[in-house]
């Protein structure tokens, strides 16, 4: 069995009847692309569609956002501390097509001194 992300091709972690988990590959230039399945490695699923990707099989790759600096750099441990974030990247890719790819932003809390992850 083969997934195609694109023109990426990669193999499946685990699969079963009903379900397939892959991880998706790297890219250089974030884009939208079709994922196909071929259950041997030759002849996939197609899209849909003939002229836009279908959403039932498109994947979206996102830019990482991009964290210039934030303030403050301490707060309370019961939390409710404003947090200024600046960077990039934070707002939704819109594509031609005018649909938009909504980017999650995850923040990671280090620890003050030694800079190790909270929680």
């Amino acid at each position: 069995m083969t997934v195609r992300f694109g023109n990426i091709y990669t193999k499946p972690a685990k699969y079963k009847d009903d379900e397939i988990r892959v991880k998706s590959p790297s890219v250089n230039v974030p884009d939208a692309v079709v994922v196909a399945v071929a259950l041997n490695g030759q002849q996939f699923t197609k899209d849909k569609t003939l002229r836009f990707k279908d959403n039932e099989n498109t994947f979206y790759f996102y830019d990482n956002p991009i964290i210039y600096d934030f303030s403050p750099e301490k707060g309370m441990s019961n939390g409710g501390t404003m947090v200024k974030i600046r960077g990039r990247g934070f707002l939704p890719k819109k594509y031609e097509n005018g649909t938009f790819v909504h980017s999650p932003v995850y923040v990671r809390m280090l620890e003050a001194g030694s800079r190790k992850p909270l929680g």
